[in-house]
């Protein structure tokens, strides 16, 4: 599965647009009433109130083009200001990454400036979805021995973009979500959906989302995108199948539905999740490296 290139420039211009869809309306439009007039009154003199008929449709449809096209390109014109808040995430990302290299090393400090990197991010889609956006990063994990889900990988959640009242350290199952399933084990680039309520019926799952929470209609997000995070590339397995080495997951989400567009928002997620692999693949193997040096010291 391959998400389309998008070219800068390859896109017609607004005048260009509207143009053509202006002398396609008028080019399909006019001979058919014209036949249909000497079809029905046997004339070729067009009576005013098929005239007026006729052009009240054309305006009608007219308007409909210009009002979608400016609500096209009205969010379209958001991705100029986003720049801004994306250069400062990955600016905040990078500074993440150089405190596991020559900073203090310490986990607080990579985890405030991922959090900073975080904020600005979920800043950018805030200004281009224009609703309130969440942006939050999940590492993946084994089970833990003798947890009896051995069989399973576990998700938790490393850092958001602000701080959340009664966080814990709830680790979710990939097999009971289906965002992280489709990723993870059904090899899908990323999962994209602007109206997750309704795809329950459809067999979506979400281990958050309980009886209770389902019945009562509060979601806490409605539309969201899952991006994994891991290497650019695809690694070869001794099978000959290609694996792809995931790591963790960007997650960002709001609660409007229809606020997400795979066409530009995709990429920018991509772009980040995979700078994030290299900031979070060595905030795992200091973990790994801290939680062996204490079992060492710490035979019993």
């Amino acid at each position: 599965m391959r998400v389309p290139l998008i070219l800068a420039g390859s896109e017609p211009s607004r005048l260009g647009v509207a143009l053509s869809a202006v002398a396609t309306l008028v080019t399909i439009l006019t001979p058919v009433v014209g036949v249909l007039t000497f079809v029905l009154i046997h004339t070729t003199t067009i009576p005013s109130i098929i005239l007026a008929a006729y052009l009240c449709f054309l305006v009608t449809l007219l308007l409909a083009l210009l009002i979608r096209q400016e609500t096209r390109y009205h969010r379209e014109s958001r991705y100029a200001a986003s720049m801004i808040p994306v250069r400062k995430a990955f600016s905040s990302l990078a500074d993440a990454s150089w405190t596991l290299i020559e900073g203090d090393r310490s986990e607080e400090t990579f985890l405030h400036y991922l959090g900073e990197a975080l904020r600005f991010l979920a800043e950018t889609f805030t200004l281009i979805t224009d609703s309130s956006c969440r942006a939050s990063v999940k590492m993946a994990m084994a089970s833990e021995p003798g947890s009896g889900r051995d069989a399973d990988v576990q998700v938790i959640t490393l850092c958001r973009n602000e701080p959340v009242d009664n966080a814990d350290n709830h680790r979710d199952l990939i097999s009971n979500n289906t965002d992280f399933r489709q990723i993870f084990v059904e090899t899908s680039l990323y999962f994209l959906c602007n109206d997750l309520p309704a795809q329950l019926n459809k067999g979506y799952q979400n281990s958050h989302w309980d009886e209770k929470l389902i019945q009562a209609g509060i979601y806490e997000y409605r539309s969201t995108i899952v991006l994994p995070i891991g290497k650019s590339r695809i690694l070869n397995s001794q099978k000959g199948a290609p694996q792809r080495e995931i790591i963790g997951f960007l997650c960002i989400d709001t609660q409007v539905t229809n606020a997400f567009s795979a066409t530009y928002d995709i990429p920018i997620g991509q772009a980040f999740a995979q700078a994030l692999h290299l900031a979070l693949s060595r905030f795992r193997s200091k973990q790994l490296s801290s939680t062996q040096e204490t079992r060492s010291a710490d035979p019993s």
